[in-house]
């Protein structure tokens, strides 16, 4: 595929990916319900039998805006072009832009975490399909394919330093719970006025974290193209011990299946990159795609997911397997 957009280059401009700390303001009345639209990616992204996806968030100190070069300049160490680069962004941030225009000129497929900015409750009534409808058309501008994880990690509660913003007591349930009912609407109305902007190059992707079980979650199978799950190694433990719950969740679903972010203890990363290709081949074939998470916790600081210098050699190997050798069909 032609990599060289200039056009592109010159249609959008770089933004912050910081969450904004938009509330809602003075909401315009709700709307009714939209007849829920689907309208199917022309590429769905599944990759070759025999071999998945990886990619890497590499921004070890959380640097804001990340630099272009982290990624780059980690690609160089490891020897090889990623198949993935993961992007965060608040409900109200523009994109893509800078960051997805140099993952398509490297060969790679944009994973865009799109956070919540506001009640879901109030996004399904309509009172923010504007923002909606922006950021569809802009997609669709962009023309190439990518994952959409709308709210990924969505079982998870709110706290002070966790979508504090996106949390309503009246709306959502109590102790900091997200209204499943309320992020299916949202999740359905959000989809549907992609759907009538004509949107064709979103893979919609389901993220919950594996941390707990998810299915009251589900927007429903023909609402969803993939399905994921963010999943950490928090106690220096294989693999197959990380994932093996949270993939029994979602496995049952039928859908190809990206585990969205991962990370292993720095004690944990020698066996947990050894024993990648085996694990996941033998016990977890759903698995499509797998996104590190090369960064600190910046919830808690206990444990870190960074893949020092000592280990560098030890992922590097595990990335040049020819089973991670998937690339955008």
């Amino acid at each position: 595929m032609n990599l060289e957009r200039a056009l592109l280059a010159a249609a959008f401009v770089a933004l912050s990916v910081l969450p904004v700390a938009c509330g809602e303001g003075s909401a315009p009345p709700a709307s009714s319900p939209l007849p829920v639209e689907t309208l199917a990616p022309t590429n769905l992204l599944v990759p070759p039998s025999g071999s998945i996806y990886l990619g890497v968030f590499v921004n070890p100190n959380q640097e804001q805006p990340p630099p272009l070069t982290l990624l780059s300049d980690f690609e160089v160490s490891i020897g090889r072009r990623l198949s993935l680069a993961t992007h965060y962004y608040g409900f109200y941030d523009s994109f893509p832009g800078q960051y997805e225009i140099n993952d398509v000129a490297n060969g790679r497929i944009p994973i865009e975490s799109w956070d919540c900015g506001t009640a879901n409750a109030a996004i399904a009534q309509g009172n923010q399909d504007n923002v909606i409808r922006e950021r569809a058309d802009a997609i669709k501008a962009f023309g190439s394919p990518m994952f959409l994880r709308f709210m990924w990690e969505m079982n998870l509660p709110s706290s002070p330093k966790f979508r504090s913003i996106c949390y309503d007591p009246k709306t959502d349930l109590p102790n900091g719970v997200f209204s499943p009912e309320n992020f299916i609407a949202a999740w359905d109305r959000i989809r549907t006025i992609f759907a009538r902007e004509g949107v064709t190059n979103v893979v919609w992707l389901w993220n919950p974290s594996g941390a707990s079980n998810p299915l009251a979650y589900y927007p429903g199978a023909s609402e969803t193209d993939w399905v994921g799950f963010d999943r950490y190694d928090d106690g220096n433990v294989p693999m197959y011990q990380t994932f093996k719950q949270s993939y029994g969740w979602l496995q049952p679903l039928g859908k190809p299946i990206l585990v969205g972010e991962t990370g292993a203890t720095v004690q944990e990363q020698p066996d947990f990159f050894a024993n990648a290709v085996a694990t996941l081949s033998g016990n977890f074939p759903q698995i499509k795609g797998l996104n590190y998470f090369d960064s600190i916790n910046v919830y808690a600081t206990i444990y870190s997911w960074v893949i020092p210098s000592a280990t560098l050699s030890d992922f590097a190997a595990m990335a040049n397997e020819s089973y991670f050798s998937a690339t955008e069909p």
